[in-house]
């Protein structure tokens, strides 16, 4: 892997654990002066690292093997800005007050769990536009030789 790939997965890793990490507040891209990083604890504040430990990472192996990779990854970022290295926890129920949940809706139990209870938010996204249909009008060029 090249060092771009691997700051790109990174950033792509930052960017899945804001999601993960980020209240639920009802509103979708707003912008907001509200700041989700800090060092001091407060109230509505997910603590990835406090008391001298991490929060530890669940995942799944029923959901995609970069998941698991992702999760991994995250872990190292963690260990590397804390010197410690959070526990990662295989097909498990999350236990204390804070936990990192990595998966996909449908293939984490744990998430699904969640969704069912009411606990997790989902939002269902618009698909994609479908590209519109040629032109019947439009011929092919011919690059006969």
């Amino acid at each position: 892997m090249k060092n771009k790939d691997i700051i790109s997965l990174r950033n792509s890793m930052v960017l899945t654990a804001s999601i993960l990490l980020m209240p639920f507040t009802g509103s979708t891209l707003a912008v907001s002066t509200r700041t989700y990083v800090s060092s001091m604890p407060g109230t509505g504040r997910f603590p990835l690292f406090a008391n001298g430990k991490a929060a530890p990472i669940y995942a799944s192996n029923s959901d995609h093997a970069g998941v698991l990779k992702v999760a991994g990854l995250f872990r190292n970022d963690i260990a590397m800005v804390t010197g410690q290295l959070p526990e990662i926890i295989v097909d498990g129920q999350p236990e204390g007050s804070f936990a990192i949940i990595a998966g996909t809706i449908g293939m984490n139990p744990v998430i699904d769990k969640l969704i069912d209870e009411g606990t997790l938010a989902t939002v269902v996204l618009p698909p994609e536009p479908v590209a519109e249909p040629p032109d019947p009008d439009f011929r092919k060029p011919n690059f006969a030789l």
